[in-house]
């Protein structure tokens, strides 16, 4: 006897394959048939006639490390679809942490008043499974912990011990089921890494059958030449290549997203296992010390503070924001400029939050600069921003190309609770449907085959996760239900904590994580550890 029966549907398998008027049978965890099942016993039968059924989403590039421990709901993401993420992205994860790696991590838990009581990956895996889950989750390793726990805050390349005892500390972290690597090149410490470092820990990730997600070190001016570097350390180590967050963040590069991914496809005909993913808006998010070179974060986020505290160390990084400054790192107070980045955290001042950098600093009779500094000062580098950065032309051309992944580059929030504050991006809450809706339905720039296909096989086969992401057979039960003609992501730049509108079920693991439109208590998410998953 079936657990539970999904009749009447329209079957997207998530293959890339049409659309099929299939019902969908479940036993336990896994889907174990598919067909006509009006005839066959189930202890329970949910309707769903006139609605697409698909593999849940897999979000492969997420933030959730941290937040899933405050709010196990991850409610902004299950209620967009989403079955699966995997975070530890842009070189920070929350584990392993050794050395200053759990200093460091403690500016970034202070948001949330957690303390962590993790060492290992595999402490932190069986923390996060503890307190359950909504949704499945899967981390990659932060590059920046391994650099804090061998090198400290040290701003030059890693010697060849260093670069040893670093691959020691990743080989441990895989073998206890992180998904591989990610690199955060625009921030430190990631900035301060060559490609002899990058390339070492590449082979280990290789030899593991894991990914290396980058963050590349420019997305701006300089966005071939950091393209350059990440495929580099794809030759050179032969590990997959996965480009975080594909953009062209330039104006003086608008419209030439196609000749980029002609790059990209160049290099790929040649056999680098290259890949890369997107979030479809024209904003992006980020910690607004970002905005403070590289250099000043030497020590780490202590020492930048310290800096902050010091009238000649601030006048240094005034210089090296200015318009005669050199450099190769991506200016953002040049470009986009401070009239583009919108503050959408502050610990204690909400009515600063959903205002420009420009308009706060105008209002306070400030310069721009010194007002940045002075918030990233008074909130011990909490402060959070969105940059508008982007155009629509070259979103919607990265995004039609068929080898782009949909991701959220967002943490699991919820527009109740402890984790409601502030003024996140709308990919928080609408990223999926938005594809979905916009894209698709709207548009008209992909088939809905395509674009399911783009949030659940193509980052499933990419990930090793052999038994999700599509709809057989013994695969789990990680499903979608929506409307195709209600499908909406409601979420805006200035109301973005809204729900989307459309999807009436998600189960994960065979249970229902929404049901009819609303959340429920069920936690059956899973961690997607490397040697579980059949890599």
């Amino acid at each position: 006897m079936l657990d539970l029966v999904l009749f009447g549907g329209v079957l997207i398998d998530g293959t890339g394959a049409p659309a099929r008027p299939t019902d969908v049978g479940i036993v336990g965890e896994h889907v174990v048939a598919l067909g006509d099942l009006r005839r066959r016993e189930a202890h329970r039968a949910t309707d769903v006639s006139g609605f697409f059924v698909t593999p849940g989403f897999i979000d492969i590039h997420a933030h959730s490390d941290l937040t899933l421990l405050v709010d196990s709901r991850a409610a902004s993401k299950v209620r967009q679809g989403v079955t699966s993420e995997i975070s530890g992205q842009c070189g920070l994860s929350a584990a392993p942490l050794s050395g200053q790696a759990r200093d460091e991590l403690h500016f970034w838990a202070a948001r949330f008043r957690l303390e962590p009581g993790w060492h290992s990956l595999a402490d932190y895996l069986a923390t996060v499974e503890r307190r359950g889950m909504a949704l499945n989750f899967g981390t990659l390793v932060g590059h920046g912990n391994l650099r804090y726990a061998v090198m400290g805050g040290a701003d030059w390349p890693a010697t060849p011990a260093e670069r040893e005892a670093m691959a020691k500390m990743l080989a441990q972290a895989l073998e206890e089921g992180a998904l591989g690597l990610s690199s955060g090149l625009f921030y430190a410490p990631g900035s301060y890494a060559d490609l002899p470092e990058l390339a070492a820990l590449g082979q280990v990730v290789a030899t593991y059958g894991g990914l290396y997600a980058s963050h590349i070190r420019n997305e701006a001016s300089r966005l071939d030449a950091a393209l350059g570097e990440a495929m580099e350390v794809g030759r050179t180590s032969g590990v997959p290549v996965q480009i975080s967050h594909l953009k062209v963040a330039s104006r003086a590069r608008w419209g030439q997203a196609e000749q980029i991914l002609y790059r990209l496809d160049a290099v790929r005909a040649e056999g680098l296992d290259l890949g890369w993913d997107q979030y479809p808006y024209t904003a992006a998010a980020t910690s607004l010390d970002a905005v403070i070179p590289p250099s000043f974060h030497a020590g780490g986020t202590a020492a930048l503070l310290q800096r902050l505290r010091n009238q000649q160390d601030r006048a240094r990084i005034a210089r090296a924001l200015g318009a005669e400054a050199a450099s190769d790192w991506e200016n953002l107070a040049l470009e986009p400029g401070w009239e583009a980045i919108t503050l959408s955290f502050h610990p204690t001042r909400p009515d600063l939050v959903g205002r420009t950098i420009a308009h706060i600093a105008a209002d306070s009779g400030s310069d721009a600069l010194e007002t940045a500094l002075d918030l990233v000062l008074e909130t011990q580098a909490q402060a959070e921003c969105m940059i508008f950065c982007m155009e629509e032309g070259d979103v919607a051309t990265i995004l039609r190309h068929p080898c782009t992944m949909v991701a959220t580059d967002a943490e699991a929030l919820a527009a109740d609770g402890p984790l409601s504050l502030g003024m996140p991006h709308p990919r928080t809450y609408g990223t999926f449907p938005r594809v979905l809706a916009h894209y698709v339905r709207e548009q008209r720039l992909l088939t809905w085959e395509e674009a399911v296909h783009k949030m659940t096989g193509l980052p499933a086969a990419r990930l090793g996760l052999c038994d999700r992401g599509v709809v057989r057979e013994g695969a789990f039960a990680d499903l979608v239900v929506f409307n195709p003609a209600e499908i909406a992501d409601t979420a805006t730049f200035t109301e973005p904590r809204r729900y989307p509108e459309g999807i009436c079920h998600v189960l994960v693991n065979g249970r229902f994580v929404v049901y009819d439109g609303c959340q429920t208590d069920e936690r059956p998410g899973q961690a997607l550890r490397l040697r579980r998953e059949g890599f």
